[in-house]
């Protein structure tokens, strides 16, 4: 039978060693049967916080929270949200540094973004857990239509035919908004 334990008293940074031994207890004594395989080591590493990323000219820049505590980081970008379509890896070896500037990358598309600590530590590199994800999408001002749950360019011909009490002025991302529902306008093409 499969038995899991959590050590939940680790710090951050700091190298830990498991092993397991099996033990056998009569109604009289324990007996120790010994260590059943090797040492594992790990080392912790605590999940990032991806703050923000701003778009720019064939480039994005990333802000993570960090900590001191570790050797650098490793920002991911790609594609598509499994990270498996034109993969980039950057390593920042200052755990100090909070922000790049991830360059070299196509111009209008759409970049997922993540990015995670990693820590070296006698000759072994451990890494930390993915943050959450974030896309280099711009915030954009549209017109919605409650009614139609269609969206507008603020300049399109149709938002004039829009009812008041239907009009909404919407400021953020065309995903956001394709999330909840609506559609864009078949004449403007936001």
């Amino acid at each position: 039978t499969a038995t899991t334990w959590t050590d939940t008293s680790v710090y951050a940074g700091t190298r830990y060693q498991y092993g397991v031994k099996a033990y056998y207890k009569d109604p009289m004594d324990n007996y120790n049967l010994g260590l059943i395989g090797p040492l594992k080591t790990t080392v912790r590493i605590t999940t990032r916080v991806l703050n923000s990323v701003t778009p720019g000219a064939g480039e994005l820049t990333a802000a993570w929270s960090g900590s001191a505590v570790f050797t650098g980081y490793q920002v991911q970008v790609a594609t598509n949200a499994a990270f498996t379509q034109n993969a980039k890896a950057v390593k920042i070896g200052n755990a100090k540094t909070y922000r790049t500037t991830v360059t070299g990358l196509k111009e209008n598309t759409l970049y997922y973004v993540r990015v995670r600590s990693y820590h070296i530590f006698e000759g072994m590199t451990y890494f930390g857990s993915w943050s959450n994800v974030k896309t280099n999408e711009k915030t954009m001002h549209y017109i919605l239509n409650a009614s139609t749950h269609k969206f507008h360019d603020p300049s399109c011909k149709d938002v004039s035919k829009i009812l008041p009490e239907n009009k909404i002025d919407y400021n953020g991302t065309r995903s956001a908004l394709v999330e909840q529902g609506y559609s864009p306008c078949g004449h403007c093409h936001p």
